[in-house]
């Protein structure tokens, strides 16, 4: 899969971003590819080394990337200063024709 192309505003110009990763797509906050880059993870990844026909090597690599996220999570500063948690989060259910109730829920910020 190629580089995807984006664009961001710069002051008054618009720069062409070629967006290979996380760290040069313009949406990601500064401080996390800054993070990411720390633990380089801010460019796209190479494709796992797995045959996807074979399910237990897909199931171990998959417990394998767990494993390892976990610690990458566990790592990760949680308390920056700066951050908040002010997330507004609105919710609504419809009723389906099954009878089962459907909740959307969604961020307004």
């Amino acid at each position: 899969m190629g580089a995807v192309e984006g664009t961001r505003e710069s002051g008054s110009a618009v720069e062409t971003a070629s967006m290979t990763g996380p760290g040069s797509d313009p949406r990601t906050k500064p401080k996390l590819a800054a993070v990411l880059s720390e633990f380089d993870l801010d460019g796209r990844q190479a494709p796992p080394r797995v045959d996807r026909d074979d399910r237990d090597a897909v199931l171990e690599f998959v417990a394998e990337a767990h494993e390892l996220f976990e610690g990458l999570y566990a790592d990760l500063p949680n308390d920056l200063p700066g951050d908040t948690d002010d997330v507004v989060v609105t919710e609504a259910a419809a009723e389906a024709p099954d009878g089962h109730t459907i909740r959307r829920l969604w961020d307004d910020g």
